[in-house]
């Protein structure tokens, strides 16, 4: 099984490694590459979503599971091919308290939309079969159950430690310091023997 992906998003590329080959393997598909893009939001769709919300007697917590009906998963493929473009949002919609809508980062995919991608990407897999929709079930129909413990998580990113540029440069003038007092001080014991020396030969010069 051959599996690519051009992962331009911040989700994990092994999580989605993972979905997509078991996927393939469900699907008996060997070869596959994917194209992974961020969905972009619109302000439409914000606009349409708070005149919905406005003619709506709900509570913040309705509205947002109202809103977040559609996952914004999207995917488009090419028949006889092998090659698919899939786009994943990084936000979810949500309500305010004063009831405007928000868009809210997401951590990681929930059940619904891990659901949600394997079936689009089985569907678009069907296109690089040559299978037009009307020789397809629709995507929706899909039975993935066996996707249930995947999981597509954002990529963490590891924060740098701050570093104290004075304390390190402070630290770094104590390094040259006690290295050349130690150059110094053996310096000093060999100009002190090589002085007994000089004494030694003197008197020796002197008796002579």
């Amino acid at each position: 099984m051959k599996l690519k992906i051009d992962n331009q998003t911040n989700y994990e590329t092994k999580d989605l490694k993972a979905l997509f080959r078991e996927c393939m393997k469900q699907e008996g598909v060997d070869i596959c590459n994917v194209k992974i893009i961020k969905t972009v939001p619109r302000s439409k769709w914000k606009k349409h979503y708070q005149k919905q919300m406005d003619e709506r007697e709900l509570e913040p917590e309705g509205v947002t599971e109202s809103l977040n009906y559609n996952t914004h998963i999207h995917g488009r493929a090419w028949y006889n091919s092998y090659n698919i473009i899939m786009r994943l949002p990084e936000w979810r919609y949500g309500c305010s308290d004063d009831r405007k809508i928000i868009q809210e980062p997401i951590q990681e995919l929930n059940k619904k939309e891990v659901t949600a991608l394997a079936q689009i990407f089985i569907h678009e897999v069907g296109h690089n079969q040559n299978l037009r929709h009307r020789e397809m079930a629709d995507w929706w129909n899909f039975n993935v159950d066996y996707t249930n413990d995947f999981k597509i998580r954002m990529h963490q990113k590891k924060e740098k430690p701050k570093h104290n540029l004075q304390m390190k440069r402070y630290e770094n003038v104590m390094v040259h310091i006690n290295d050349k007092t130690k150059k110094i001080k053996r310096l000093n014991n060999q100009l002190k023997k090589w002085k007994l020396k000089q004494k030694y030969y003197e008197n020796k010069l002197e008796a002579n």
